[in-house]
């Protein structure tokens, strides 16, 4: 049996599917780049939104460095048991053995590059460190500029001139792709017009590299090279977008500007970057006006007051990703909460709960026979970040009110309004 023949000619700029296909193919040799749907133009932010989004980036790093400071205390013995067992109790021994040495001997700062999600522009609800949807926004991007649209750099030039300017030399990147590999492997295909990676570029050797990232610490600690990458990254010479440590990939991190043990530590504006978010614990919840409640208390409350995501916010890759342990609590029954809640405080894991923070609007897009329709649906906006702040804006739609992405999830990219 053959197979379809790889879509070689371009298509017709009026075949939007089509030719994001044959966009898809001329980069990566590939027509599974991008599956979704989108928009017949770009979105326009306001330019305050923008400036908003610009301004924040030290706050988003400041509650980043913080949590840092806070975990690496927790490893050394200096922060208080229940600060050290909330970031630890997960961890197997030998790996809370290696935190303990790491953050002892090698130079660990926060995120080069990361990514945050939002249901409401301007309320975090989570952060992926590094994640996914670079390549996705990368290919719609030139999509748009290809339909005469004016977008201003690629998002890999700026990232590729954020990094060079990081690490002050020429990057050569060793990317460890895995389960995002399609829409990924456009992004680094497109930046490698700037930057060299490791597996593409001829005779570049996996410790030429001074530039590793992967999308969770996991496969960064069990590579073969990492002891000799290691020594490395404590001489200068390489550099991790990513540290090799748990704290960046959990959700419970977003719980500690709030949690009244961590409280003092954030400030108000870093409780402003996100929703209400608490830790669950047997003893209960603290709501977002303060009351502190019990699991039955909660249960009990009509579903209006119900209105937070349940997220499992420890280090176990398996639930941590992909709305994989995530649960709209306001659309359960009292018993269903009820039994939910209490199988989660009886987990070895730590739970948090989000204020909800949905909303609605409507959007035009192109339908799969290129007609435009419009459709109410919930948003999200996924802003990407590097050292030198905001990147750029990735907007996704859904009828369903988790907005993850899927072949009806409708995309676009953003950019600020001309002449705002």
């Amino acid at each position: 049996m053959s197979s379809a023949p790889m879509l070689r000619a371009p298509a017709k700029a009026d075949d939007c599917y089509a030719f994001l296909e044959w966009q898809s193919n001329e980069v990566t040799r590939s027509l599974v780049g991008f599956t979704g749907l989108i928009t017949p133009v770009p979105d326009n932010l306001s330019s305050a939104q923008w400036k908003s989004l610009e301004a924040r980036y030290a706050t988003i790093k400041e509650w980043q460095s913080t949590t840092l400071e806070l975990f690496s205390s927790s490893l050394k013995g200096l922060a208080m048991p229940a600060i050290a067992e909330l970031f630890l109790r997960e961890i197997p021994p030998h790996l809370a053995s290696y935190h303990r040495e790491i953050v002892s001997s090698a130079p660990i700062n926060t995120p080069m590059f990361f990514r945050t999600d939002e249901a409401e522009l301007g309320k975090i609800v989570e952060v992926q460190s590094p994640g996914s949807l670079w390549g996705t926004y990368e290919q719609l991007q030139d999509y748009y500029r290809d339909h005469g649209f004016s977008l201003g750099a690629d998002l890999s030039e700026k990232w590729a001139t954020a990094l060079a300017a990081e690490i002050d030399k020429p990057p050569i990147i060793h990317h460890f792709f895995n389960l995002f590999w399609a829409s990924e492997s456009y992004f680094a295909q497109k930046a490698r017009r700037f930057v060299r990676y490791y597996g593409y570029d001829k005779g570049v050797r996996p410790l030429d590299c001074n530039f590793v990232r992967a999308h969770h610490y996991l496969m960064l600690v069990d590579e073969a090279l990492f002891a000799r990458r290691r020594e490395a990254w404590a001489a200068g010479t390489l550099h991790y977008d990513v540290p090799p440590i748990a704290i960046y990939q959990q959700k419970v991190q977003m719980c500690l500007p709030f949690w009244p043990i961590t409280r003092q530590f954030y400030s108000d504006a870093v409780r402003e970057l996100f929703p209400h978010t608490t830790l669950v614990t047997a003893q209960g919840v603290v709501l977002e006006d303060g009351e502190e409640v019990s699991i039955d208390q909660f249960c009990s409350l009509p579903r209006r007051r119900r209105e937070y995501f349940l997220k499992y916010g420890g280090p176990d890759m398996s639930r941590n990703w992909g709305a994989m342990a995530v649960y709209n609590l306001a659309k359960l029954s009292q018993r269903a909460c009820l039994e939910l809640l209490e199988r989660v405080v009886g987990e070895p894991g730590h739970w948090i709960m989000q204020r909800a923070c949905t909303q609605s609007c409507e959007v035009d897009y192109l339908q799969r026979d290129l007609s435009v329709a419009r459709l109410k649906v919930h948003p999200k906006y996924s802003c990407f970040y590097g050292p030198n702040g905001l990147l750029g804006v990735l907007n996704m739609y859904e009828t369903f009110y988790k907005v993850h992405g899927s072949t009806e999830t409708i995309m676009t990219v953003a950019t600020p309004a001309e002449g705002d």
